[in-house]
């Protein structure tokens, strides 16, 4: 009955404290090459932390999803990837199945479903304090299964080693 007692509490020491496993804020090199559509916490001067949709970001600029904005379908900005910011810079257009994208909106092919600006943050890079990406499903529900695991496996290891079994 010690033993597994033991392992159990070994193995809770061995897993990482919710405080480590929280995500820190990103870099600006790294903020540039998130994927467009991850989740993120944006922190701009004078405000409150928020959850936007990542869509590009340059030297000078984020581009995000509003937090009120629509939900658009994830494929859609994804398939746009890091072209969201010529969308809003260079007047391009894009089109993604039966959608399409440019400065004058979002269209569902001819009908306007919403104006860019009501879409689309652009947030100079000196205004942005912090970005710091959600994490994931997994990494909330289940990010101390793994080290636990790990953790009862070597105990047990080395429990088993030490009595000679």
């Amino acid at each position: 009955m010690k033993r597994p007692i033991a392992i159990l509490l070994v193995s809770l020491l061995l897993a990482p404290p919710v405080s480590a496993r929280q995500n820190k804020p990103l870099e600006w090199q790294q903020v540039r090459k998130l994927r467009p559509g991850a989740e993120v916490m944006l922190t701009v001067s004078g405000g409150q932390p928020a959850k936007v949709q990542f869509l590009s970001a340059d030297d000078a600029v984020l581009v995000t999803f509003k937090a009120t904005a629509l939900r658009l379908p994830q494929d859609f900005v994804v398939g746009l990837g890091h072209h969201w910011q010529a969308i809003v810079d260079d007047a391009a257009t894009y089109r993604f199945d039966r959608l399409r994208v440019s400065q004058e909106g979002l269209f569902d092919h001819d009908r306007k479903l919403a104006a860019l600006e009501d879409l689309v943050l652009q947030t100079p890079r000196g205004e942005v304090v912090e970005v710091v990406v959600q994490p994931s499903w997994w990494s909330r529900n289940w990010g101390w299964f793994v080290p636990a695991v790990v953790g009862v496996l070597l105990l047990g290891g080395f429990l088993g080693a030490a009595s000679g079994t």
